[in-house]
């Protein structure tokens, strides 16, 4: 299914933006899975460590991004992208079966509340027709999904998607870490240096000292 881009809804919300956040979720997936091998570990220990450093690697990142804040450090942990709250969670992106991922905090309804103010987007709902308030989504989550097969494993695939006030699906957006590109960081490209073939020295004696030592040598003792 494809739908609009989230930026077609909310300007806020960048790929630029949304690859940080994903990027951090994709990468305590596999450094737990690599970290937590010991036999004594099962689903539910890897599943808690990824969650804890999951949401402590989020919280982290909003000391580096301005655009980045924190609405409920708890492990409910509310962020907002420019005041756009969302959540993550570990669940199916296209059928959430845990009803804590799509349930609404108290503060999350604030946090959205407050952004909509303040982007000046209020919106007389009873005026609005429901074929046209259900186009729009109201909340936010990323999914972390974790699929497995005998063949290739684990693997995991972030997915961000908004939701309508009738807890349906409006946008979906995935994060391609499929491709792995490298750049240089201040986005210049270094030109090859053609080099001479290395140059082997022999340390040079000087003939004259070489003719004097053996003169010295030769002259009989005073």
């Amino acid at each position: 299914m494809i739908t609009p881009h989230p930026q077609h809804f909310e300007h806020v919300l960048t790929d630029d933006r949304l690859n940080v956040l994903a990027k951090a979720l994709l990468e305590e997936c596999f450094t737990t899975e690599d970290d937590l091998q010991s036999s004594y570990d099962s689903g539910y220990s890897r599943g808690c460590t990824r969650f804890d450093r999951q949401k402590n690697k989020l919280k982290l990142l909003a000391l580096e991004h301005r655009w980045l804040t924190i609405s409920d450090g708890s492990n409910r942990l509310v962020m907002a992208i420019e005041g756009l709250p969302f959540r993550f969670a570990r669940d199916q992106h296209n059928s959430p079966r845990k009803p804590a991922t799509l349930l609404v905090s108290q503060t999350e309804a604030i946090q959205h509340e407050k952004f909509v103010l303040e982007s000046q987007m209020e919106m007389d709902f009873d005026g609005v027709a429901l074929t046209e308030r259900v186009k729009k989504p109201t909340f936010w989550r990323f999914f972390v999904e974790v699929s497995e097969s005998l063949e290739d494993g684990r693997d995991f695939n972030i997915y961000f998607v908004g939701f309508n006030e009738l807890k349906q699906q409006v946008c979906v957006w995935e994060y391609d870490n499929k491709v792995a590109v490298v750049t240089s960081v201040d986005e210049t490209r270094h030109e090859a240096v053609d080099l001479l073939p290395a140059e082997a020295k022999v340390p040079q004696v000087s003939v004259e000292k070489q003719v004097n030592d053996k003169q010295n040598k030769d002259s009989p003792d005073e």
